[in-house]
Parts: C-alpha cells; structure tokens; sequence
C-alpha cells in the first residue's frame, strides 16, 4: 500500500483489492499519485469520501466492496469513472443513518437497490429507516467544455435542465423508497449528492444555496432531502 493512502483506510483497502497496473482504465492505478499533495482540493475531497466509507458497517462492507470493483475499470471517454464515483457517495447514506437518524444497525442492499429499492435500511429503537442515495453529475455541455469542444456561459441561476434533472432524481428516489412494503409506517430520506456544472453560481457558498432553495421547492414533507456538493 502506497504510504500516502496511510491516512484513507478503507480508499487503501478498495485500493489494494482492485488496482490494476498499467491500465489505463484502473481507477486506482495512479490514484496514490493524485493525493501526493495533501493541501491539495483533490486529497480533501478523498479524505471527505473517506469519511463517508467509515461509516459504512463491517457487515456491509464485503458487498460495498463488491459494488466498488463493479465500476473500478470503467472509464469513460468524457466522464471518467462517473460512476464509480456514484457508488462512493452511496456510503453518505450510511454517515446520516447514523448521525442524523441515529440507528443502531445498518443494511447495504445492493441488490435490493437494482431493483429500484432504497440502498440503505436503517433500524431505530426497532423501525426501520430507508435512504435512497443518488448523484446528479455534470451535464453533457459541462463535459464538452472540458474537452474544448463547447463552451460554457457564467449563470448566477439554476439552469432550467438542472431544476428538471434535480425534479427527475428526487421523484425517481421516491417512487424506490416507497418501494419496501413497510414504507408507509417507516422513515424515509433522500439523500443527493450535486456535481454541479462549473459555470453555476460564482461561489461555493452560492452554489448550495440556489440548490437548497429549489430543493425546498419540490421537497416533499414525507421525504426529506439531504444533499451536499460532491467538491
């Protein structure tokens, strides 16, 4: 193991079970190489997913795992490994199950989710809690801009396809948490995790207040939002 993953556990961990060297698809072949500097923005934002792995029980992780090397190959031409990236903030579900919701006993149910259940069961005092992690990445013209091919004007707004995506992802996220057939008696969160386009807002501070004001708009009282910016 890398001596620079010496402070990211469980990054070390998923690290050592699915590099693969001299491919150019492996997440993890030159992941050590990107946290060289740990003032570095990049080795903040690993240090924040770790966190959120930490929280992730010893029960569930061999899964968790399993889901991780699922994505550790697939790199995509513009996106890069998007989606690898979306199984890491999954593991938020289990930071507020714990810390804001409080429960004893913790459920990954990878499986469960392909079939458009919620990915966490959470158990309190006995009842059951379900969250329902998921990302909203940068748009398509995000992307072209990155790769010179488009290029992006400065919006202090919500663009209008942001609000729709964020519509389209909550109401999907609520149709699986009403999915589990104690989902009426039980609690429900929904949890979003925003890779937001670099021309919204000017600030970070600016870009999750635009996101929680919308937010608050489409919330519904039965499922509570919980979303952070993924850097």
């Amino acid at each position: 193991m890398p001596r620079v993953l010496d402070s990211l556990p469980r990054l070390a961990e998923l690290h050592d079970e699915f590099v693969l060297r001299h491919d150019v698809d492996n997440f993890f072949w030159h992941f050590p190489c990107r946290l060289k500097h740990p003032d570095s923005a990049t080795f903040k934002h690993y240090q924040k997913i770790e966190q959120w792995l930490s929280y992730v029980p010893h029960s569930e992780w061999p899964k968790y795992r399993k889901r991780v090397g699922e994505w550790a190959n697939q790199r995509h031409r513009c996106r890069y490994w998007e989606k690898l990236h979306d199984v890491f903030h999954e593991a938020l579900g289990a930071q507020i199950l714990k810390e804001e919701f409080q429960c004893e006993a913790l459920f990954f149910e990878p499986e469960l989710a392909r079939a458009k259940s919620p990915d966490w069961l959470g158990v309190r005092n006995g009842c059951h809690v379900y969250a329902e992690v998921k990302t909203c990445n940068h748009s398509r013209d995000d992307c072209r801009s990155g790769r010179g091919e488009q290029t992006l004007h400065l919006s202090p707004l919500l663009p209008r396809g942001l609000r729709n995506k964020l519509t389209a992802t909550y109401t999907k996220a609520v149709k699986q948490l009403q999915s589990p057939r104690d989902a009426v008696a039980a609690t429900k969160v929904v949890v979003l995790v925003l890779n937001l386009d670099r021309n919204i807002g000017s600030l970070r501070v600016t870009d999750s207040a635009l996101c929680a004001a919308f937010l608050r708009e489409i919330e519904q009282p039965e499922f509570p939002i919980r979303f952070c910016l993924s850097s």
